[in-house]
């Protein structure tokens, strides 16, 4: 329907919703037209085809600010001009970085009626305002927003006002070095590592290495995926044990089931460290929450009943509660640790009223699980 709207009734529909950029544009321009018509629209009142316009449209413009973002770095501006000459003497081109800093002297000259100097520096910012997708520059002290971090294109708006720190400028003219060696590997490998010292060592005064080492190591370890297997390899041998109760098998069942706990449990542990949160701040952890919980509740109940049928429900649950977690975080396709809400914005209520009544979803889970099995009993007569 969504295609049908932008006028793309003829493209080939998929099974899956995906398609490129060259497929897209023949509707950019009725894209955008209804895009903006649909967002002066209530949120909540907008059809369904109205929201799937508004976000089209949102994503094709956050792929193009990303496909641009460097053309700051690849541009040559062409400064052949005598009037430039007390800038940019013997040299008939330059670069963004370069004409950023002259860019408090050329807005002088601008303002003063210089038509060159006022091209340069249009011409620049034109360049730079294309740069607005990624902000990885760091606040600078003294300006108006001083927490605000900066992209190339903000620091073009700020470079007019007055001269910008000098480690600023050697961020962007890493870059353009990187751009230009894109043909030569070695030349690219020893631009990159040049580029990531450099944005190391302006960043240190103003990020938590330590917690970043701590995300990207999360993220490699992967934990949740590999407690879904696991719970499966756990699920795999308690059913064996359905046709063959041994207790080597049952005691496997233990073993592997408490060992993807374990890693359900350090995957969140490790989200809370890094939020310095409860681990229910968002629908995505309010899930691996839960199933955990769940997960551990069926332990402790086979431990008290020792009738293996909590310990058949506690794999089953975890799959079932990490593939829909997995499958949440692939639908929304957003960051799972955003900037909270205010009405949550409170680790008191979130350690406290939001904590138990998730607990409560966790027991109430596990009380249907039991229910399903003494429904289906008594169907089969088991």
């Amino acid at each position: 329907a969504i295609l049908d709207a932008v006028g793309l009734s003829a493209v080939r529909r998929k099974k899956r919703d995906r398609y490129t950029l060259a497929e897209l544009a023949p509707a950019r321009e009725r894209l955008s037209t209804l895009a903006h018509r649909y967002a002066g629209v209530d949120a909540k009142k907008r059809t369904p085809v109205e929201t799937g316009v508004v976000k089209l449209a949102h994503d094709l413009s956050e792929l193009e600010w990303l496909t641009d973002f460097l053309d700051f770095a690849r541009a040559r501006i062409d400064v052949a001009a005598a009037e430039l000459d007390p800038w940019f003497a013997g040299t008939d081109v330059t670069t963004f970085s370069e004409v950023l800093r002259h860019a408090p002297a050329l807005a002088n000259a601008s303002h003063a009626g210089d038509a060159a100097a006022a091209r340069v520096l249009q011409e620049a910012m034109n360049v730079g305002g294309r740069a607005r997708a990624v902000a990885l520059l760091p606040p600078i002290p003294g300006t108006v927003d001083t927490e605000r971090w900066l992209s190339p294109a903000a620091l073009a708006q700020l470079a007019v006002g007055g001269p910008l720190p000098v480690d600023h400028v050697e961020v962007l003219r890493a870059f353009e070095r990187l751009a230009a060696a894109v043909e030569e590997p070695q030349a690219l490998a020893r631009a990159a590592e040049d580029l990531a010292a450099k944005l190391e060592g302006l960043t240190a005064d103003h990020v938590d290495r330590d917690r970043i080492d701590m995300e990207v190591d999360l993220y490699a370890l992967d934990p949740f995926f590999k407690s879904l297997l696991l719970y499966l390899l756990a699920f795999v041998l308690v059913a064996v044990t359905w046709i063959r109760p041994a207790r080597g098998l049952v005691a496997a069942v233990w073993i592997v089931t408490a060992l993807s706990l374990l890693l359900h449990v350090y995957g969140i542990w490790m989200r809370c460290l890094l939020r310095g949160r409860p681990p229910v701040s968002t629908l995505y952890e309010t899930v691996l929450f839960i199933t955990a919980f769940t997960v551990l509740a069926s332990l402790v109940v086979e431990r008290m009943s020792r009738q293996r049928i909590a310990l058949s429900l506690a794999p089953i649950l975890g799959a079932v509660g990490l593939f829909v977690a997995g499958r949440y975080e692939v639908l929304k396709g957003e960051d799972t640790m955003p900037q909270l809400v205010a009405v949550l914005d409170t680790n008191f209520w979130l350690a406290t009223h939001v904590t138990c009544i998730t607990i409560g979803y966790a027991a109430g889970l596990l009380a249907a699980a039991f229910g399903h099995v003494f429904v289906l009993g008594q169907v089969f007569g088991l």
